[in-house]
């Protein structure tokens, strides 16, 4: 019993290592026929996720039965394989600059009933790949080849200084791929198909652009033949035909060796079929390319790139911008808001002053916006260093009523409300407000104002004189590091308060005359309620009494005529 659970354990162990509940990083490369990354390709994973497959019997060719004298077509097996038709997980994507997608493929089926296989679909070839198979560094790789022939273009980009610029933006029209940026050499490596082909550079808000004919790459092909015991090589071109040899210069191992009119060459001695050597090939225009190549029956592509590095500059780069904001009078002025092309906002300081050290083009527009005013200016930084002064003219400091009215609780009094407005302060709040006032024969008296962030003054509560009506006078003072204000004389009429309606109001009455005196609305609340308790037990005691006397007085008055009015006697018998 021991050993048949040790055999169906190490089967139940050797079965989850491939497959049920497992995952991998796939990695999908294409390259083209230059061994150039392709970007942009689409890629299709599909895989089983949740489903459980049923096994299927399919025939396939037996790999170990081709040979010399076997034909593999006539050579099959049949095996057992999940029915991949129905599986229900599935990845799209597309390849990056560098050619690659990679992605996480995860199986939650568990062991015995699920599959270690799953789809890749690549430019039309659908590739049944087996999980944990091809792993290079942690990863399943799996290459694809394009059909095309794409070109290399290296491009360096430089700052107005000639210094190499890292971290701008290359972009162009003729490559499939991704945005891609410099590194700290200011290089950036793009492989776009032959032909016109527009590349933009930029750096922050700011670019340049080129247009280039992009020329193929200079293809040649090594190709080794063997011959009985020894083997030669030719030299081809891409469509496969001799090239000229006086064209063509051929290394094998540091020894140069001398093509024939056909351009082949027999292979130094001491170099055997099968083994590796140090080949290195160099065309007439000077183009070359050295490859450790295995000399057995096979062709080796030489790609020699065609097209020189293409140099971009952006000019003006550490050139610097210096902004200075005046008033009418040529007086600094302070939080100007300047909006730079990129979205950036820069706001002036107290010497109204703006400095912007890097500026990368030769000109920008900027959007300056002061006291409500927005105003568009271009500056031309092709000189370099540049000073640019803005004028704007100051609006007047202003305080205005937001909201007056009045009140009869807690003692009649008017409640205002007012409202800054100074279009340069970031803070409303910075500005200096009082109120002036006083009533019909009263002194004026004078109070500051509180201000909020958004502009609104505090609560102004101001009490009423005894007598009413009455009309109160106001005026704001305020002052700013703009300017100072003052309003006009305002007026508010508080009428008479109307008379007591209902009980309620003559308790409210009662308690706010009494807080007036007491200074506490809790102990007014409580001498009031006894004082009403006690009216209301005196008012009861009253009459309680006045009903008692009246009964006593109605019996003595009222109890002589109930007797006369009794029934005569009845007579004796």
């Amino acid at each position: 019993m021991k050993k048949l659970l040790a055999v169906l354990l190490m089967l139940c162990l050797a079965t989850s290592t491939v497959s049920g509940a497992w995952s991998e990083i796939l990695q999908v490369v294409v390259k083209d026929q230059n061994d150039y990354p392709v970007a942009n390709i689409p890629v299709t994973v599909e895989y089983q996720k949740n489903t459980f497959l049923a096994p299927v019997e399919v025939e396939e060719l037996d790999p170990d039965a081709f040979g010399e004298n076997v034909d593999p077509s006539k050579v099959s097996i049949k095996i057992e394989r999940f029915d991949l038709s129905k599986i229900d997980g599935k990845i799209t994507g597309v390849t990056n600059a560098e050619g690659i997608f990679e992605t996480e493929v995860r199986n939650f089926v568990p062991a015995l009933n699920a599959t270690d296989q799953y789809i890749v679909t690549v430019l039309g070839e659908e590739r049944r790949v087996v999980y944990n198979d091809n792993i290079i560094n942690g990863k399943h790789v799996e290459f694809f080849r394009h059909s095309g022939s794409l070109s290399k273009l290296p491009i360096r980009v430089r700052d107005h200084a000639g210094q190499p610029l890292e971290g701008a933006l290359v972009k162009a029209l003729c490559w499939a791929g991704n945005n891609i940026t410099t590194d700290e050499e200011g290089m950036a490596v793009i492989y776009p198909e032959q032909g016109k082909c527009t590349i933009t550079a930029s750096y922050g808000i700011f670019k340049t652009e080129a247009t280039v004919e992009v020329e193929p790459e200079e293809i040649v092909q090594l190709k080794v033949v063997k011959e009985g015991q020894a083997f030669r090589m030719e030299v081809l071109d891409e469509k496969g035909s001799p090239i000229d040899p006086i064209n063509f210069t051929l290394r094998v191992n540091g020894e140069e060796l001398a093509l024939s009119k056909k351009a082949t060459v027999s292979v130094p001695s001491g170099i055997a079929y099968g083994s590796n050597a140090g080949v290195s090939v160099r065309t007439s225009t000077g183009r070359s390319q050295y490859k450790n190549m295995q000399m057995n029956n096979r062709t080796e592509r030489f790609v020699m790139p065609t097209n020189p590095m293409l140099e971009m500059q952006i000019l003006n780069y550490n050139s610097s911008l210096t902004i200075i904001t005046v008033d009418e009078n040529g007086a600094p002025l302070e939080n100007v808001l300047i909006y730079m092309p990129d979205g950036e906002t820069i706001v002036s300081g107290a010497d109204g002053i703006i400095e912007i050290e890097e500026v990368y083009n030769e000109s920008l527009d900027l959007t300056a916006f002061f006291a409500g005013v927005n105003r568009t200016v271009s500056v031309n930084m092709s000189e370099g260093d540049t000073l640019v002064t803005l004028e704007f003219k100051r609006n007047p400091l202003e305080v205005v009523v937001e909201s007056i009215n009045h009140t009869y609780d807690q003692g009649c009094s008017v409640l205002i409300i007012g409202r800054v407005y100074e279009p340069r302060l970031v803070d409303p709040s910075r500005a200096t407000v009082a109120i002036h006032y006083y009533f019909e024969n009263e002194a004026v008296e004078f109070r500051q104002v509180g201000v909020e962030h958004d502009g609104l003054t505090n609560d102004i509560r101001i009490a009423c004189p005894a007598v009413l009506p009455a009309t109160l006078t106001y005026w704001f003072e305020a002052s700013s590091p703009y300017g100072e204000f003052t309003s006009q004389e305002m007026r508010y009429a508080v009428p008479e308060k109307p008379p007591i309606t209902s009980v309620g109001e003559a308790f409210s009455e009662a308690v706010e005359a009494v807080e007036q005196v007491t200074g506490s609305e809790t102990t007014a609340l409580l001498i009031v309620t006894l004082v009403l308790l006690a009216f209301i037990i005196v008012v009861s005691v009253a009459a309680m009494t006045a009903l008692m006397h009246r009964k006593k007085l109605k019996k003595m008055v009222g109890g002589k005529g109930e007797d006369e009015r009794k029934p005569p006697p009845l007579p004796k018998i």
